[in-house]
């Protein structure tokens, strides 16, 4: 039974995790730079492209200034396709290394395709700290590649009795190796929308080794000092091989989009509200979404330290003021001087439940605030945190108006029994709310 508890909080903690950050799905492409050794080797520049999937199993937000921060870890997994090119082989260096006597001797490369490729996937954990609408998301990944580098020759034309007659004077075999990866990555960027965002990359990628295997053709009676040698003893040579190492190194640069699938759009605490929070009237456990919320103080000002606001929303859920000075503004909703449902001296209301009665001035989160500059605007639609704060930036000087409601309720139906209905509510709840919910007995 106790190993329960474990999985039943690790499950909580990935259901938490995926509704503050959703499971991310990016694509991205890019630049792929090989090391200074692959290039020696003939490994080109090229490009890459790769996609992933980010799950959170943990998240965690909060809201310093107003401004919303978030750490997120997780597993990362992904595919990446890279293309680099096939560097042509020096020919002046093999043209200096054979001259037969009185005929020059014309070297060309020829290789079987222009570029070489890797498949990979892996896996790794990743880890997400956000900062407003910016993010950055480092992570370590290990995982498996299969690489083919393609093979070239060298030959050498020379004309013989009037003919041209060709020899092959070097072999670059093709190579094909397979192994492990390991893939540290860094990841810069910003929310376009609250699911959407586009992100600059950085990675390293090391693989594994790969032996280069080169074979020349020994002229007949060996190389000599003036590497000068008689047609025949072309024709006659023999094939030698060496064979150099590097290991698969490349540096990708990348940019790429993402989208979070699963991403709740409303805040801790938003499906605790209800139709009349602190309003001094009966609350029925169905109360519809999107409902006026009446009665809740509305406190604050310019951030930081603000305090010129200072209202309660009418029976429409409505607040006004004005805006003299341009800036960040910071509000507070909090439940009224009086506290919601029956009165103490009524009948059937025991004294133990005195001590659960809301608190006047108790922050209020999870409550819908829209609406705009006062007449007709309605750029603004934000959910007050677990602290019943607000924080609307770059307001313009002049006069505005705000509409409180209650949050979507989440699919459940509201027609389910109250006893179910009332315990989703209550345990929801930000605390002012929640206590104002149990009084309504």
């Amino acid at each position: 039974m106790k190993a329960k508890y474990p999985i039943i909080a690790l499950l909580l903690s990935f259901q938490t995790a995926v509704a503050q950050n959703g499971i991310q799905l990016s694509l991205s492409s890019g630049v792929a730079n090989a090391s200074s050794k692959g290039k020696d080797n003939l490994i080109g520049n090229g490009y890459h492209l790769q996609t992933d999937v980010f799950v959170p199993f943990y998240g965690k937000s909060w809201n310093p200034n107003g401004k919303e921060h978030s750490f997120a870890l997780g597993i990362f997994l992904g595919g990446n396709f890279t293309s680099v090119k096939n560097i042509p082989s020096n020919n002046s260096d093999v043209s200096t290394k054979y001259n037969a006597y009185n005929t020059p001797i014309a070297v060309e490369s020829k290789m079987s395709r222009s570029n070489s490729n890797s498949y990979s996937g892996f896996a790794g954990i990743q880890a997400a700290f956000g900062f407003g609408r910016f993010h950055i998301s480092p992570s370590i990944n290990a995982g498996y590649l299969s690489f083919k580098q393609e093979g070239s020759v060298q030959t050498g034309t020379a004309s013989i009795n009037g003919e041209q007659q060709q020899k092959d004077l070097v072999k670059r075999e093709a190579q094909k190796v397979q192994g492990l990866i390991f893939k540290p990555q860094l990841r810069a960027g910003y929310k376009l929308k609250d699911n959407i965002a586009v992100f600059a990359g950085f990675a390293l990628v090391t693989g594994p080794e790969i032996q280069h295997t080169t074979q020349y053709l020994v002229p007949e009676g060996g190389f000599k000092e003036n590497n000068t040698y008689e047609i025949s003893q072309l024709a006659k040579g023999t094939w030698e091989s060496s064979v150099q190492t590097s290991r698969y190194a490349i540096t990708e640069v990348n940019i790429g989009l993402s989208v979070a699938l699963g991403k709740k759009r409303t805040k801790k605490g938003a499906n605790a509200a209800s139709a009349s929070y602190a309003a001094g009237k009966s609350m029925a456990p169905e109360a519809r979404p999107g409902n006026p919320i009446g009665g809740i103080i509305v406190k604050g000002g310019k951030n930081p330290g603000g305090n010129s606001i200072n209202v309660v929303s009418d029976e429409n859920g409505q607040i006004t003021f004005d805006v003299a000075t341009a800036g960040d503004y910071m509000l507070q909703l909090s439940a009224p001087d009086q506290t919601a449902g029956r009165s103490i001296s009524e009948k059937g209301v025991k004294r133990s439940e005195v001590a659960e009665m809301a608190r006047p001035g108790t922050p209020i989160g999870g409550i819908v605030v829209k609406g705009g500059k006062n007449p007709g605007g309605n750029n603004i639609n934000i959910i007050s945190n677990s602290n019943g704060e607000i924080f609307l930036p770059d307001l313009e000087t002049g006069s505005y108006r705000l509409t409180l409601v209650t949050p979507a309720n989440e699919g459940k139906n509201p027609k389910d029994s109250k006893k179910k209905t009332r315990k989703k509510v209550t345990e929801g709840a930000t605390p002012g709310l929640k206590d104002v919910m149990k009084t309504q007995v």
